[in-house]
C-alpha cells in the first residue's frame, strides 16, 4: 500500500484538519472527508447546479495547475454579470473524468471547513479537501491578510469550471491577480504526489 494512501486513511480516521508543515512561511493544511454512511453529504448539501448556456461555454486547452504563462485570460463578455471573482487567468487540466458529484462534494467540504470559526486561510497558505478521488483547494497568496472559501465564491468557481472546461466532471482552476487568490479542482492522486504542497499554487504565489 502506498504511503500516501495510508496517510489519507489516517486522516480519515482522525476526522480532523491537520497542519502538515510550513515552508518559507507558507502554511499547508489538509483534511480527508468521510463520504460513507451517516457522514456522506446528501444531494441537497452539495450545492446548486446552474445551467450554463451553450454559447457561454468555452473549452480551454489543457495546462498545468496555475501555469499562468500558458493560461487563458479572463474575458468578461463570456460570463454572467452575477459572477464577482475578478479572474485574471484560468485553465483546464487533464483530469477530465473526475465525476460531477465528487467535485461538488469536495467543493462543499471546502465551504463547510471555511464556515467553522477556525476555517481561515492564513496569509500565504493553502487548504485542500479530499473527497474520494477528487481534491478541491484554495491558495491565499496574500502576504498579510486572512481569507476564507465562502459559499458564493466556491460555487461561482464551480460554474466557471463547467463553463470554461466544457461541462460537468472536468478539472481546472481560476486565479485572481487582483485578489491574490486561486481556486482549483484536481485529482486526489495529483495532490498526494506533490511532496511540497505549496507547489500546487502559482509560482512565488503573490509575486507576479
Amino acid at each position: 500500500m502506498k504511503a500516501s494512501t495510508i496517510f489519507r486513511r489516517i486522516i480519515a480516521a482522525l476526522g480532523a484538519t491537520l497542519v502538515l508543515g510550513e515552508k518559507d512561511g507558507f502554511a499547508i493544511e489538509a483534511k480527508k472527508n468521510d463520504t460513507n454512511g451517516d457522514n456522506a453529504p446528501s444531494q441537497g448539501e452539495i450545492g446548486p447546479v446552474l445551467e450554463i448556456p451553450a454559447d457561454n461555454r468555452t473549452t480551454g486547452r489543457f495546462v498545468e495547475l496555475f501555469d499562468l504563462e500558458n493560461a487563458s485570460n479572463h474575458t468578461r463578455g463570456q460570463i454572467p454579470d452575477s459572477w464577482v471573482i475578478p479572474v485574471s487567468h484560468w485553465g483546464c487540466t487533464e483530469w477530465t473524468n473526475l465525476g460531477d458529484i465528487p467535485i461538488r462534494k469536495a467543493i462543499q467540504a471546502m465551504i463547510d471547513w471555511s464556515a467553522k470559526p477556525l476555517g481561515w486561510l492564513h496569509a500565504k497558505s493553502i487548504h485542500y479537501e479530499l473527497v474520494d478521488d477528487v481534491g478541491a483547494f484554495v491558495c491565499n497568496c496574500k502576504y498579510c491578510c486572512f481569507d476564507r472559501a465562502p459559499e458564493d465564491e466556491m460555487w461561482e468557481f464551480y460554474e466557471r469550471l463547467r463553463a470554461n472546461c466544457g461541462g460537468e466532471g472536468r478539472s481546472g482552476w481560476i486565479f485572481s491577480k487582483e485578489w491574490d487568490k486561486g481556486y482549483a479542482i484536481a485529482s486526489s492522486e495529483s495532490i498526494d504526489k506533490k511532496r511540497t504542497k505549496t507547489n500546487l499554487c502559482p509560482p512565488n504565489c503573490s509575486v507576479m
